[in-house]
This record gives C-alpha cells, sequence and structure tokens, in this order.
C-alpha cells in the first residue's frame, strides 16, 4: 500500500496543477488570444487523466483514503473548491467563445449571401446571371 499523505500531496499537486492551468484558459478566454489554446487543452487532457487515475486509487482504497492527516485533507478540499469555481467560470467562458464563434459564422453567411446578391449581374435581357461568381472580402471586429 502507498503512503496516504504521500498519495494525498500527488493529488494536490495535480490539482493545483490543473487550477494553474484553467486559470490560464479562462484568461486566453477572456482576451481571445486562442493560438496557444490547443497545446493547453492537450495538457489540460494529461492532467485530468492523472487526476482521475489518482482519485480511482483514493476511493478504491479506504484505508489510503482515511489515512490521510487532517492538514492535507484540508488543503484537498480548499484546492477541489478554487478548482470548482474556476471550472465553472471556464465552462461560462467556453460558452461565450462558442456562442461568439456560431454568431462571427452567421454574420459571414448572411454577408456573404447579401454581397452575392448586391454582386450580381444581369443579362441584356434581365435575368439574374449566375455564372461568374466573384470573391467577397469579409472582416470582423474582435472587439464585439
Amino acid at each position: 500500500m502507498r503512503d496516504p499523505d504521500s498519495l494525498a500531496e500527488e493529488v494536490l499537486d495535480i490539482l493545483d496543477r490543473m487550477i494553474e492551468l484553467v486559470n490560464l484558459e479562462n484568461t486566453m478566454l477572456e482576451s481571445s488570444e486562442v493560438d496557444l489554446f490547443e497545446p493547453l487543452v492537450d495538457r489540460k487532457v494529461s492532467l485530468f487523466e492523472q487526476y482521475t487515475k489518482k482519485l480511482e486509487y483514493l476511493r478504491r482504497f479506504k484505508e489510503i483514503r482515511e489515512g490521510i492527516s487532517e492538514d492535507l485533507r484540508e488543503e484537498l478540499l480548499e484546492a477541489n473548491e478554487e478548482f470548482q469555481e474556476l471550472a465553472e467560470r471556464n465552462q461560462r467562458l467556453l460558452a461565450g467563445a462558442v456562442e461568439a464563434g456560431n454568431q462571427m459564422f452567421e454574420s459571414f453567411s448572411q454577408a456573404a449571401l447579401d454581397s452575392q446578391n448586391r454582386l450580381s449581374r444581369y443579362s441584356k435581357m434581365g435575368a439574374k446571371d449566375t455564372s461568374g461568381r466573384r470573391s467577397v472580402a469579409l472582416a470582423y471586429n474582435q472587439e464585439l
């Protein structure tokens, strides 16, 4: 069997790194700096896998769980509470980012359709000529 406090320290270390990571992700989401997002998600997945394995071990072995010192138990509870708050904030920020992306896509799509109609050519007989499609330049205001 493993030393309970040693295992608790490992769980606490992983939880601290998860807190740091979710904090960083929240900052990126708030500032729209998503260029570093993919490596961050890879780290996040790795930490969650490690955390899950440690918690599963604690769940399986009652004597280890009960052997954790009171100080470490308190630290774990406080870190877990901090992580839960950050995770809830992260969920709201991610939902906002998805909604903004959906709105942007919808705006781009509508602008492209509107521009296509404005740029349409008409034949000498007055019929709409759709054979010569033109490219349309689109941009968006990042502050929205």
